[in-house]
């Protein structure tokens, strides 16, 4: 189903990254929808043209090692010009 200029106007439609489908091709391809929103791209679910959902990608969760956090929160608690303790160093 195609959209003509006047339906992308109204809901929304840019042209851009983001990509409009219909709920009967989420349905019907769902695997193919989301690999193009794994690698990055958003799109619009319609249903009766009417945007319903907007599937995005989550950003990947960064890891911070235990140590660090540890060091960082040792950092905020100690005033300024305090050396750390031995153990730390």
């Amino acid at each position: 189903m195609g959209f003509n200029d006047a339906t992308k106007r109204d809901i929304g439609y840019s042209g851009g990254m983001n990509r409009i489908i219909t709920q009967r091709e989420l349905r019907n391809d769902s695997a193919s929808v989301l690999r193009d929103v794994q690698s990055g791209q958003t799109i619009t679910v319609t249903r009766n043209v009417t945007p319903v959902a907007e599937l995005r990608p989550i950003p990947p969760r960064r890891f911070v090692p235990r140590v660090a956090i540890a060091n960082a929160a040792h950092d905020r608690t100690r005033p300024p010009g305090r050396m750390s303790p031995p153990f730390l160093r």
